[in-house]
């Protein structure tokens, strides 16, 4: 059976709903592992991300895992579910106040910003191998646009 691996989005688990429903969609085609990261301690959790995704099929990652998926550098498919391609923007406004207490800004901004300098980086053939999926109205953010204009597959 192939492999496959789903990223969280901030506040989530490797435990939580959004993973247990990703596995039970996929269930008769992937074996689903999820592991939990700390998405607000950017430059380890991308670390992490880059080892433990080694050896999988299919990469599944949501909102900020969605944002640490698309710049991975390597081909391996990518679904990126409403990926938070702005953290810099959109991530302070919506933290929960027991986060608030754990976000460091200056270190937070620095880090995505490394993270995202990435893209830049990507061949053609890794840049195909990343696919977004958007909510026409989603509550938080919505960067289909920008989505596109990094990895648009014509």
């Amino acid at each position: 059976m192939k492999k496959a691996i789903y990223i969280h989005g901030l506040g989530g688990s490797g435990t939580g709903s959004s993973s247990q429903n990703v596995r039970k969609l996929i269930a008769d085609q992937y074996s689903l592992d999820a592991f939990t990261y700390d998405l607000l301690d950017p430059a380890t959790a991308f670390a992490n991300i880059q080892q433990d995704v080694k050896g999988y099929d299919l990469i599944i990652a949501s909102s900020l895992g969605g944002f640490c998926a698309s710049a991975l550098n390597i081909e391996t498919p990518c679904i990126l579910l409403n990926p938070c391609m702005k953290p810099q923007e959109a991530i302070e406004p919506i933290l929960w106040p027991e986060q608030q207490k754990l976000f460091n800004k200056e270190k937070c901004l620095s880090e995505w910003n490394a993270i995202s300098a990435g893209w830049s980086k990507m061949s053609d053939a890794v840049k195909k191998s990343k696919f977004g999926v958007f909510a026409d109205k989603d509550e938080f953010f919505h960067y289909k646009d920008f989505f596109d204009s990094l990895f648009k597959n014509e």
